[in-house]
């Protein structure tokens, strides 16, 4: 089964783009779809890196194709697990999301983050494999240098805010994924820093390098955000908390910021679970 559409982004992607900028010297993976909407609105492509302008140009990014899911039929819905990706029929389509909550579950809010029985919603490997279902906000090139600004102890790194949020000193939601988005982005209590060596930082919403190191020796830098399924503003609150009755499920979408979902279905009918996905075969670039 071929993947259409990005709501499970990273976790698996529809028909893609690399789309390099010509500022920062970082190329990414990109929405085919959010890109043409952007063409057809006359909007300009924002790095998220550097938060450069682009004009849009389709024939300049060489395309990906989409990941191609192995499903097996589900004939039997109390075999069907919390994390597993399931494909579900939708007002008359397939849709692949991610099973967060089962029959018996219940589902709360935790500051806009959803929880399953009080725990964040698990995002394993489909195949067991090491497929990255983290999401890169950042990458340090010579041409970001000037987001290092020096503090007493090391260096506080300023984030990429392409969206030109006005909350200028934290580290949002984004995904370099999604191109078009246009939504109010929420702030993050989370990430992951990937460094060819040791390195101490903290982070508390700001980011800081506890070293004293000139920061060309930070080159390479790279920040990372796990998967978060929270609500966005669009989504209603009152509803929460929920108890999922029997044959009713919670599905989601590893792309929160765009995915429909049970966040704006409810919860959903067994019967509506038609197969799960067991592997996943990822074109090459």
């Amino acid at each position: 089964m071929v993947v259409e559409g990005d709501s499970m982004a990273p976790t698996l992607r529809g028909a893609s783009l690399r789309w390099s900028c010509d500022k920062c010297d970082v190329s990414t993976l990109t929405s085919q779809l959010q890109i043409r909407e952007l063409a057809e609105q006359g909007r300009a492509i924002v790095c998220f890196n550097c938060g450069s302008r682009h004009r849009v140009d389709e024939s300049q990014y060489p395309p990906v194709n989409p990941d191609v899911v192995r499903i097996v039929p589900i004939n039997d819905q109390t075999t069907v697990q919390r994390g597993q990706v399931v494909v579900v029929t939708r007002e008359g389509k397939f849709q692949v999301k991610r099973v967060a909550a089962i029959p018996g579950d219940r589902v709360s809010l935790d500051l806009d983050v959803l929880q399953v029985n009080g725990e964040s919603i698990a995002t394993p490997a489909i195949d067991g494999g090491a497929h990255d279902r983290s999401i890169t906000l950042f990458e340090l090139t010579p041409r970001t240098l000037e987001r290092l600004q020096r503090r007493e102890k090391g260096w506080f790194l300023l984030p990429p805010n392409a969206y030109r949020d006005s909350r200028r000193e934290s580290w949002l939601d984004d995904t370099p994924y999604n191109v078009g988005v246009s939504r109010r982005l929420n702030s993050i209590d989370q990430v992951k820093i990937e460094f060819d060596k040791p390195l101490r930082w903290q982070f508390d919403r700001r980011l800081t390098i506890l070293e004293d190191l000139p920061r060309e020796q930070l080159l390479g830098l790279k920040v990372y955000r796990p998967i978060i399924h929270r609500l966005n503003q669009i989504h209603r609150r009152d509803g929460y908390p929920l108890k999922l009755m029997d044959h009713q499920f919670f599905l989601v979408g590893d792309n929160a910021p765009v995915s429909v979902d049970s966040r704006d279905w409810g919860p959903v009918d067994g019967g509506a679970l038609k197969y799960r996905v067991v592997g996943i075969e990822r074109p090459s670039e």
